[in-house]
């Protein structure tokens, strides 16, 4: 792909519609994104007409009815097989206090006196809250400084127990901005471990507490 970018292939026409020049396609896309230049749609030999750079990228590709939507590219990148949103649901999603009954009963049967819930991720599905929830009451002790040991595709394709009906979305903007939405997922074995890097300490203090300002109101003579 990176050899056809770089081929002087592209005709550069002017407004009389008479050829001046040969540019990569790397050069005319670069063009067009600035609009420096327009492009050409040529369907036969009647239907010519120049398009824009944002008309350019909704044009179907040649020979398909319309594009499949899975064909994407940053600016001055190629087209690539990338998902712009991506959404995963439940057929008998549970609520989130059932979740966490099926959490509770699994380490009672495996003789655990604990399990662990994420509640939110981070940069590479680190956990960033990260509860221990107690098999004796049901009560939940924020951990920190902890990461998931081997979670991949392994994982979420066979240690999936239940799932639930609610719904998390989970952006990422680089290298091509998407959104994946998915429900909470209750696994049956994910090893949890301390984390490599270290992690700002807690204030050994509590912060003061705001008081509101008295409010002073002079009257003038």
């Amino acid at each position: 792909m990176s050899d056809i970018l770089n081929k002087t292939i592209v005709l550069v026409l002017n407004r009389n519609w008479q050829a001046i020049h040969v540019r990569t396609p790397q050069e005319a896309f670069c063009m067009m994104a600035t609009n420096v230049a327009t492009a050409l749609e040529i369907e036969g030999e009647s239907h010519i007409r120049p398009v824009t750079w944002d008309e350019w990228l909704t044009l179907p590709i040649r020979d398909f009815a319309h594009s499949n939507g899975r064909g994407r590219a940053a600016m001055q990148g190629s087209p690539r097989p990338e998902i712009s949103n991506l959404i995963f649901k439940a057929a008998n999603g549970v609520s989130f206090d059932e979740l966490k009954q099926k959490l509770i009963q699994m380490c009672r049967d495996q003789g655990r006196p604990y399990g662990y819930y994420v509640e939110t991720t981070g940069a590479r599905l680190t956990p960033r809250l990260l509860w221990r929830v107690y098999v004796n009451d049901g009560h939940m002790e924020l951990v920190r400084g902890a990461s998931f040991n081997e979670l991949d595709t392994r994982t979420l394709r066979s240690d999936i127990v239940a799932a639930g009906n609610d719904h998390f979305v989970y952006n990422q903007p680089e290298p091509m901005p998407r959104s994946i939405v998915a429900p909470s997922l209750l696994f049956g074995d994910l090893e949890i471990q301390k984390a490599e890097a270290t992690r700002e300490k807690q204030p050994q203090y509590p912060a003061p507490p705001l008081k509101a300002k008295s409010r002073i109101v002079e009257h003038l003579p």
